[in-house]
């Protein structure tokens, strides 16, 4: 779970950030990098593809504007709460694209977060002792 979480937060960060560069390193032209001969393609993080289309979904709505980054979304969240992450899921709900998160406030609570993905509009805030 932590690395889909880690997967997910790095692509998005990716997706807000302009490309310098192409990496000519994929010899296997797999897009998962230098093609080893393990079961993933040489991919040393293991996910499924629910998670590379949860990632994709995620990189081109950064791009074309109609989502905001996960960062961007976490920087408006922290403006109004003090709490760390622990989860980032980003689905479709009632026709909008909503950040589903959970943050680990400082004293101990866990605060569950739907944040529309458009806007960064706080939805629904929960908040678990």
């Amino acid at each position: 779970m932590t690395r889909t979480i880690l997967a997910f937060l790095i692509a998005l960060m990716l997706a807000a950030q302009p490309v310098a560069a192409k990496d000519g390193g994929d010899s296997d032209n797999s897009g998962h990098g230098g093609g080893g001969d393990d079961d993933n393609g040489g991919d040393s993080i293991d996910h499924d593809d629910d998670d590379d289309a949860e990632i994709d979904r995620a990189r081109s709505g950064v791009k074309s504007g109609q989502i905001l980054s996960l960062s961007a979304i976490l920087a408006q969240v922290r403006t109004r709460l003090d709490a760390r992450i622990i989860d980032a899921d980003l689905q479709r709900k009632h026709g909008r694209m909503i950040y589903d998160l959970e943050m680990l406030a400082p004293d101990g609570r866990i605060i569950d977060l739907e944040v529309e993905a458009a806007t960064g509009r706080i939805l629904n805030l929960e908040a678990n002792d």
